[in-house]
């Protein structure tokens, strides 16, 4: 893979259009590849797509899906394939749904309730498999949120633990997982959604109350132990202010919504939010399905680099990490040939009782203090 010097002096990477396109990822509604979606790809040189429930049917239509999207960059001059990100957490969030071919799991919290940290890595490995076997190539998870307050919280059962140990523990294992079904992974939601405090309206951004101090001892233990594991692919920053009163100034974070997230452009606006995120060192810019967002998007960070905010060097910066992540997890070989339904339906009877097991195990008593459970 080139340095980034070597990227300055690539030809391909002269046309600043496309170093801008793969600093995003964008998404669409519909099931179809729509005009919108084509000419982000085609005309935006946009590298990276992320798919939801709203993009998919079955397992087949998915990979067909998704390796029609591949052709489209292909036939573009994309150096490298797309990257395909998908959130197939299990429990209660998953995007794809295929009951003839995709297994169902139990969330992070029953697979930690069975106690055993290898099921997180046999769970994660069957699951980014499956997707894998659709084209997809980077999952979104594990969720490395420690669990610190449970009143009003999004991530609820999502989350491990409230133990920033057993999250490490059982994350590493998952991320494992993830690897070795040929996927990259990406830890969320950082800093912390385990312990958001919803203040104002709903056009504000929550915030984390905890000092970098109480965060360092314990929401960002499993980041941290996740990084320094060397598995973790990449990191997906939540959309959170921190109020640091030691500090006596508040931090705006990018948002897994990013700045299609009401909160988000109530406060900042689309064009100052995408300078923000890079300059803040975000490699990659989320913006789901609103096509003219997604356009006013590229113009600000184009905007920002024609005003001197945005530097070529941290450009490249950001190509250079983005296209070492594309290289880990796929190549055009892989990405114009998914295996899709073939491949699954040979997983499909170990899978299903992987995922039997799991469920079984997970079943835990949690309080049974005048022993009337037999």
């Amino acid at each position: 893979m080139a340095n980034i010097a070597d990227l300055v002096m690539d030809p391909l990477w002269q046309d600043l259009d496309r170093v801008v396109g793969q600093l995003f990822i964008m998404g669409w509604d519909g099931t179809e590849v729509t005009p919108q979606i084509r000419s982000l790809i085609q005309d935006h040189h946009i590298g990276s797509i992320i798919l939801t429930a709203k993009n998919l049917k079955t397992a087949h239509e998915t990979a067909n899906l998704v390796q029609e999207l591949q052709t489209i960059a292909k036939e573009a001059g994309h150096r490298q394939p797309l990257l395909i990100a998908l959130d197939q957490e299990n429990g209660g969030v998953n995007s794809l749904f295929d009951e003839d071919y995709i297994c169902q799991f139990p969330s992070q919290m029953g697979v930690a309730a069975a106690g055993r940290p290898e099921l997180a890595y046999e769970v994660n490995k069957a699951t980014a498999t499956e997707i894998t076997a659709c084209g997809i190539n980077l999952v979104l998870g594990p969720v490395l949120d420690v669990l610190s307050n449970t009143r009003d919280q999004p991530i609820a059962c999502r989350a491990t633990s409230d133990d920033p140990q057993e999250v490490s523990q059982y994350g590493i294992m998952a991320m494992n997982g993830i690897k070795d079904a040929g996927a990259a992974s990406c830890g969320k939601h950082f800093p912390t959604y385990g312990s958001l405090d919803f203040r104002g309206s709903s056009v504000d951004m929550p915030v984390i109350t905890q000092t970098l101090e109480e965060l360092s001892l314990s929401a960002l233990v499993p980041f941290r132990d996740a990084i320094a594991s060397g598995n973790l692919d990449a990191v997906f920053v939540g959309g959170c202010r921190i109020s640091n009163p030691s500090m006596n100034v508040q931090h705006a974070c990018l948002s897994d919504q990013c700045l299609e997230m009401e909160s988000l452009s109530h406060e900042i606006g689309v064009q100052n939010g995408v300078v923000m995120g890079v300059e803040a060192g975000c490699d990659l810019i989320l913006l789901c399905r609103a096509y003219d967002v997604q356009l006013e998007a590229i113009q600000g960070l184009k905007l920002g680099i024609e005003n001197g905010i945005v530097t070529k060097q941290r450009l490249f910066t950001s190509l250079d990490r983005v296209q070492k992540l594309k290289a880990k997890c796929t190549s055009w070989s892989k990405a114009l040939n998914p295996p899709g339904t073939s491949l699954l339906s040979k997983l499909h009877p170990t899978h299903s009782a992987l995922s039997r097991h799991a469920y079984d195990d997970s079943i835990v008593v949690v309080r049974d203090k005048e022993k009337l459970i037999p």
